[in-house]
């Protein structure tokens, strides 16, 4: 199977399709600088690298100080991280479980 770009997403189809061969359109190679948090190990898992099991604690700041969960900072919060008005899971303000992977995961996966 071909597989377009070299991305994260790429890479761990090419993990999860042996065989398959990654294809890069445009001849140039993606950067990630993002810290990776997954809701699950099942990344950890298909690619055998082990990730880091943390707790995350949620809310939301602004001018430096935190405040009440509101329409208008769940709205402000969501365009800032993903330009548009969706649905983040910032609304459930409980403590969460998230497996951190390890910041080498690009590199490793590119083998």
């Amino acid at each position: 199977m071909n597989i377009l770009g070299s991305g994260m997403a790429a890479c761990l189809a090419a993990i999860m399709i042996p065989g398959s061969k990654m294809i890069e359109p445009l001849n140039k190679t993606t950067t990630h600088n993002a810290v990776l948090r997954f809701r699950t190990d099942k990344i950890s898992k298909i690619t055998g690298i082990p990730f880091k099991k943390v707790k995350v604690f949620k809310g939301i700041w602004h001018n430096d100080k935190p405040v009440q969960l509101a329409p208008k900072y769940i709205v402000r919060y969501a365009r800032k991280v993903s330009e548009s008005i969706t649905a983040r899971s910032i609304v459930n303000q409980e403590t969460e479980d998230r497996w951190v992977a390890p910041e080498v995961l690009k590199n490793i996966m590119y083998v």
